[in-house]
């Protein structure tokens, strides 16, 4: 150990994170060197010791060395150290002449090679971080305080249509602020230039106008503890908000059509009574009875209001369908007359039917509905005058198609019906609320018309879109799954017994929890010779049927009833009846009918509410079915 330095100073200079060389100032021959210089020069105090320090620690000669001159200003500069092996070690050399007890020059370096690696790191940092903002899917903007964009990334030219070159130099809010937003853009700049980090869904505008839904993060951006410029991200929500707006509105329309299918359910029922008393009140009221014309009216009255139950429950999709397999074309050219007298002179039809559509399994009378009701609304967005176009063809739809609709994937086979109008067209409000249950433009409408359509296109296992602009007309296309299956017989409808053959005298079991609907229905079999049993419900059908004595031939029952369905009581009385015959009623479908959506195909059903000819031809046709 040097005389010159105590056991404290040596601790303190073995502590010390740099190298300290104690050096004679005359002849730099080094005195003392700290346990950092040694670690990093890989060298021993013995190596060391009474050596000049020119050649040894450092590449220069003493002729060349800077630090021949030192006083007691410390001389500081950047270069090189040598270790054991003769590697350059970069270093910041300071050497400086101190006195303690005589003179002696201290020379101290720290070494730097981290310098190269930090700055190495930085530019690859750099170069990480403008990868990663080119690379973002959000789109990402840099402002100052003004507010002027100083650069954007690839995603905030694709999500807003702007060129880079166009951005950069423009105010943010000038350019996708909409104009009813711009007081709280202008709050949120002003909360980020407190430095708070700021997260919004707000709307902003592309260049060409249109609105999307985004989520906004502006972040501070700190330069030497000053907050000068910020980040502005942009996600873009706008599908996510339509899909929930549809989900919303699905949702809406399921409990709106549970509430309209209940209602009708009951009130057919009702009307079922009302219509069926009133063809017995004229059936049997004599010459010029003037309660005649009462009776007609009470009759009109319950057939409008049927009118309008059936258009509840094919909005709310509880209608009983009896689907067949008919060719679309042949069902669109079977309307053509009658659309042809409905629309007027001054509106031209035009049928663009292409040849060999395929085949669909659909309820005709609810797609003859469906056709009527867009035609008429066609003729009414045209006042004056314009083109209906009916279109058909095969299409096959794949997965993204859906998805761009917002719907669950069913690829696959389909056959299109497009109806088109040169019309008036819609704007957007209007357009995304046609299908809404009670919406309607037209004075005096009851807004059921296109939300039935919507309801007897979803219940036939279909879809149906609207494309419409203002002053661009409109077209709806229903796309309905295309089957491989043969016409099925009797496309054009059941041919009706002749009059003279609605009595009968067979035994007839009408089960109906509906008081009204039961004695109605028995009182008219009755009256045509029939025998009735009659019961309120299906455990009081099998009571009834243990104790008789003789053959039932026609089971006519309601489809949904409490304790036992209609379907459950007919396949238990086959048992003990093997041949017999059953005819379904209902005013709409729930459980058994709503959870398969269709009754089986010629299985047969009387829909409610119904007349006294329609009971009678009904139980003649299903009495005579195989």
């Amino acid at each position: 150990m040097n005389p010159l330095f105590n056991d404290l100073a040596e601790r303190l200079l073995n502590g010390v994170q740099a190298g300290i060389v104690l050096l004679d100032p005359e002849s730099h021959q080094i005195l003392h060197a700290n346990a950092y210089t040694l670690r990093l020069l890989k060298r021993t105090q013995e190596e060391l010791l009474g050596k000049v320090c020119a050649g040894l620690l450092c590449s220069y000669t003493r002729e060349d060395c800077p630090f021949r001159d030192v006083t007691e200003t410390p001389k500081q500069r950047e270069g090189e150290a040598l270790d054991a092996q003769g590697h350059r070690i970069p270093v910041i050399r300071s050497v400086a002449r101190v006195h303690n007890g005589g003179p002696i020059l201290v020379e101290s370096f720290i070494h730097i090679p981290q310098r190269k690696e930090i700055n190495d790191d930085l530019k690859w940092q750099g170069t990480l971080l403008q990868g990663l903002f080119n690379a973002s899917p959000d789109a990402i903007a840099v402002v100052d305080r003004e507010g002027r964009v100083l650069q954007v990334n690839p995603s905030f030219e694709r999500l807003f249509g702007y060129e880079a070159e166009e951005a950069v130099g423009s105010l943010i809010n000038e350019m996708i602020v909409p104009r009813d937003r711009l007081e709280e853009s202008e709050t949120l700049r002003n909360s980020i230039h407190k430095g708070m980090v700021v997260q919004k869904e707000t709307i902003r505008k592309q260049k060409d106008g249109t609105l999307v839904h985004v989520n906004l993060t502006g972040y501070p951006l700190l330069i030497d503890g000053e907050i000068r410029y910020s980040y502005a991200i942009y996600r873009d929500v706008t599908e996510e908000r339509r899909l929930e707006e549809q989900l919303r509105q699905a949702q809406k329309m399921e409990a709106v059509g549970r509430l309209a299918g209940g209602v009708a359910h009951d009130f057919n029922n009702a009307l079922t009574a009302i219509l069926g008393y009133a063809d017995l009140i004229l059936s049997n009221l004599r010459g010029e009875d003037p309660l005649q014309d009462a009776a007609r009216e009470i009759k009109k009255a319950a057939q409008r209001s049927s009118a309008l139950t059936r258009q509840l429950l094919s909005f709310s999709r509880k209608q009983v369908l009896q689907p067949r397999v008919v060719n679309l074309n042949g069902q669109i050219q079977d309307l053509e007359k009658m659309l042809r007298r409905m629309i007027g002179e001054d509106i031209e039809l035009v049928m663009k039917l292409a040849e060999g559509v395929g085949h669909v399994e659909v309820d005709p009378d609810q797609l003859h509905q469906v056709v009527l009701n867009l035609v008429v609304n066609a003729r009414e967005a045209m006042p004056h005058g314009g083109r209906i176009i009916l279109e058909t063809a095969d299409v096959k739809l794949d997965e993204a198609y859906f998805r761009l609709h917002g719907v669950k994937p069913r690829p696959g086979a389909y056959v299109r019906l497009s109806i088109s109008d040169t019309g008036i067209g819609m704007d957007p409000r209007v357009r995304s609320r046609i299908f809404d249950p009670f919406f309607t433009t037209k004075e005096g409408g009851t807004g059921l018309g296109l939300s039935t359509v919507y309801g007897i296109v979803k219940q036939s296992g279909g879809y149906i879109w609207v494309y419409s602009e203002p002053g661009q007309g409109s077209t709806f296309k229903i796309y309905l799954p295309k089957v491989e299956k043969n016409i099925s017989e009797g496309e054009t409808g059941p041919s009706w017994p002749a009059s003279s053959h609605l009595q009968g005298s067979e035994t007839v079991l009408v089960v109906e929890d509906d008081g009204l609907v039961r004695v109605l229905a028995r009182r008219i079999l009755e009256d045509h010779g029939y025998r009735v049993l009659e019961a309120a419900d299906g455990r009081e059908a099998l009571e009834i049927c243990n104790q008789l004595g003789g053959e039932v031939h026609l089971l006519l029952t309601d489809v949904v009833m409490p304790k036992m369905c209609g379907k459950e009581l007919a396949e238990r009385l086959r048992d003990a009846y093997p041949s017999l015959k059953v005819l379904y009623m209902s005013g709409y479908s729930d459980n058994t009918i709503a959870h398969h959506e269709v009754l089986e195909p010629d299985v047969p059903f009387l829909e409610k509410p119904f007349s006294p000819e329609q009971l009678l031809h009904k139980v003649r046709e299903a009495l005579a079915s195989k």
